[in-house]
């Protein structure tokens, strides 16, 4: 009887460690896939930065004297941009070279701070400026 009791509670153990193996590796599988698409999102923002091309040029403290330049070779695609919680919907394309003031783009000609950011909506990617 002595023998059958060990062999029964190491069955038992050897049930109780399966069940628990199956949670464990669907979680470590869900954390793993979540942590490659994560990666992989942050490569693509990554690479699109880098291959984007674009400069604020500031001549002075309003709209119409600071610039958005597209310094590179491909179009880019300007959907929004954002100063001082406002938001200016601009859904214009900014050829290669094209230097074109924030006032042409959002039609208002807004104050600047000196030390203020503008955040811009280009190609699908927010970026600061």
């Amino acid at each position: 009887m002595k023998g059958m009791s060990e062999i029964f509670s190491t069955l038992l153990v050897i049930l109780i460690v399966i069940s628990f193996i199956v949670p464990v590796i669907a979680y470590f599988s869900y954390a793993g896939a979540s942590a490659k698409e994560a990666g992989l999102s942050m490569y693509e923002h990554a690479r699109i930065l880098a291959n984007l091309h674009l400069e604020l040029i500031r001549i002075g403290h309003d709209f119409s004297t600071t610039y958005l330049y597209n310094y590179g070779a491909s179009p880019v695609y300007v959907q929004t941009i954002i100063y001082n919680g406002i938001i200016y919907d601009v859904n214009k394309v900014l050829p290669p070279g094209s230097l074109t003031s924030l006032n042409n783009l959002t039609g208002t000609s807004a104050k600047l701070d000196k030390n203020s950011s503008i955040y811009v909506i280009v190609n699908g990617t927010f970026i600061e400026l």
